[in-house]
């Protein structure tokens, strides 16, 4: 058994005993809500309580990987990283770990279960959805142009998901 596969029996074991697992981030590919540094805490789920847009831990082939929950199809689920455009290649069900419930940067902790950042994260999962999709379609582009469009709508849609995050900020700052 390698050092990944123990690791991940280890983490499984106390999400399955009812523990949370805390872990640092080390990718951007959730940026704005999720940056390098942060601690996430992750809580362990069943498949059928995830909705679009929970933020998932997933363990694929040889390292966790937490990204946004777009969809479950024929016995494998897709990812999307919020910043970037296209899905992740399909994780089969098994490899869910769990779910992120809160972010802390520094001092601060954000909840990803309260209220507002449950609006915000089924949001920001139709946003992804669609972003994704609109992607996939436009990997087979007839010229330039569709690339040309597809890039300022990619740009506007990171734009309004920047402006999304900004209510979650200023609820959980208010709430100290």
């Amino acid at each position: 058994m390698t050092y990944h596969e123990n690791l991940s029996g280890l983490l499984l074991e106390e999400l399955k005993k009812g523990n949370d697992v805390v872990f640092k981030v080390s990718s951007n590919s959730m940026r704005p809500l999720i940056i390098t540094g942060d601690h996430l805490t992750v809580r362990r789920y069943t498949l059928h309580k995830l909705k679009r847009g929970d933020v998932i831990l997933v363990v694929r082939e040889s390292d966790y990987l937490t990204h946004r929950f777009i969809e479950q199809n024929d016995g494998v689920i897709v990812l999307k990283g919020d910043r970037l455009i296209n899905f992740d290649p399909p994780i089969k069900i098994d490899c869910v770990l769990g779910k992120v419930i809160s972010i802390t940067r520094g001092k601060r902790q954000i909840s990803l279960t309260s209220f507002y950042a449950t609006i915000i994260n089924r949001i920001q999962g139709l946003l992804g959805f669609a972003q994704g999709n609109i992607y996939r379609n436009l990997e087979i582009s007839i010229n330039e142009n569709d690339h040309i469009i597809f890039f300022l709508w990619s740009n506007a849609m990171k734009a309004l998901a920047k402006s999304i995050y900004i209510p979650i900020v200023i609820l959980d700052f208010i709430t100290l």
